[in-house]
């Protein structure tokens, strides 16, 4: 069953009139959730796949940092069960050797307290080593890629031509200049990196900002953006709701 929502959607990128543009970090997030939720992203991105347009300034972002992303989720998930489970048994020794305290200190009956404190220790080891192997199939905690899935992909949409090419270099440097008086106006997007970030880094959201505005006016298309930022040069807060600037709509 679907809901009217999930419809209208999908009405509306069958139209044609509409591109889907991501932000470079709701590509690297990816790598950052649950296994299980990044497997349910990848899923709705390839659903939607023919519609999404890459500006190069997302791509160039997100092979820069991708990597090393890829290899800490990894090494991440296949620690997690070790260390959890030496995390059980450190608790234990820990409290076995405040009962060995007790123990010289002669008090009553210690010697049933520790076999009952062992065996309740033991039972939540077997506890987690069931839900790890119980989970196993399922690929909730163990590796669930052999691959980089997100950079697989990022590639694929590549090699399908919905990376837009590099700007070049003139335009690059304008769009430089004109990002330095508009961050000295705080004129939307990229101002508030302007502190955190330096050279062209700085600019990178205003580029690929410019990037969609010419190529949605060139292909005549409107845009749905979907970026996990909340600063307040894309947003205002306005009663609690987070509200597109009104003027990166007027530029649109």
């Amino acid at each position: 069953m679907k809901s009217d929502l999930s419809v209208d959607i999908k009405n509306i990128l069958e139209s044609g009139s509409y591109i889907i543009v991501f932000d470079t970090n709701v590509f690297l997030n990816l790598y950052r959730v649950s296994p299980d939720y990044a497997d349910f992203l990848l899923k709705c991105l390839y659903t939607v796949k023919n519609y999404i347009i890459v500006p190069k300034t997302v791509q160039i972002e997100f092979n820069k940092h991708s990597k090393i992303l890829y290899n800490k989720r990894q090494n991440a998930i296949k620690n997690l069960i070790e260390e959890s489970i030496k995390l059980v048994k450190r608790q234990k020794d820990k409290t076995l050797n405040s009962c060995l305290v007790m123990k010289k200190r002669k008090l009553p009956e210690i010697e049933e307290l520790i076999r009952c404190i062992s065996e309740k220790y033991e039972s939540i080891e077997k506890l987690m080593q069931d839900y790890f192997e119980d989970h196993n199939d399922l690929t909730l905690i163990c590796d669930t890629w052999t691959n980089d899935k997100p950079s697989e992909f990022i590639s694929f949409l590549d090699t399908n031509g919905q990376a837009l090419l590099s700007l070049d270099y003139s335009t690059l440097y304008a769009i430089c200049e004109e990002g330095e008086e508009r961050y000295k106006k705080l004129i939307p997007p990229g101002y508030k990196d302007a502190k955190e970030k330096d050279g062209v880094r700085k600019f990178c959201d205003l580029i690929w900002w410019k990037e969609i505005l010419k190529f949605a006016k060139e292909q005549k298309k409107n845009v749905i953006l979907v970026t996990d930022d909340i600063k307040e040069d894309w947003w205002k807060k306005e009663d609690g709701d987070f509200v597109f600037r009104e003027e990166l709509l007027r530029e649109f």
